[in-house]
């Protein structure tokens, strides 16, 4: 299951009409930046890891499609900076193929930029994503807010295991 289709059923047609738009934009924006091709995930073909690092996130239909493009991927992820917002849904790549090192921090907030009911649609879906570990810590914060809430290494490498150099 892709965590696409973890969207809820009941989400509003704005949310996806304002999420497609953005994808649109988005799509043409990495069109035009790379050369002729849309390149979602930032790794070379001969390179079997995918690095997360000093990623401020974006919109999350974006990032649906690249932790779907990663997923099928087959790579390993590593965690090796700040993943914040839109970005932690990469946390939700089967366990077994993601590693983290000692300054990985992942920050959690509620989505917004589209209106009330398709951004509690978005947060369905993220927390819906993560692994129950991350939603477990997210509950014991208070749930998701508009405040970033930071999740540090001592906790994360609890479920993840450190990467190898």
């Amino acid at each position: 299951m892709s965590i696409w289709d973890r969207l809820p059923a009941e989400a509003p047609l704005i949310f996806q009409l304002v999420t497609l738009k953005r994808l649109l934009v988005a799509l043409l924006v990495a069109t035009a930046s790379t050369t002729g091709s849309v390149q979602l995930v930032h790794a070379s073909p001969s390179s079997n890891h995918f690095y997360v690092r000093d990623d401020p996130g974006g919109h999350v239909a974006l990032y649906v499609i690249k932790v779907n493009q990663l997923i099928r991927s087959n790579r390993q992820v590593r965690f090796v900076g700040r993943c914040e917002s839109a970005c932690t849904l990469y946390l939700s790549v089967p366990e077994s193929r993601a590693c983290i090192v000692e300054n990985a921090v992942f920050g959690f907030h509620l989505p917004y930029g589209g209106d009330r009911k398709a951004n509690e649609a978005a947060a369905h879906m993220m927390l819906s994503a993560y692994p129950d570990w991350v939603r477990a810590w997210i509950a014991d914060q208070g749930g998701l807010t508009q405040r970033i809430k930071s999740m540090g290494y001592d906790y994360a490498r609890q479920f993840l295991p450190d990467c190898q150099a």
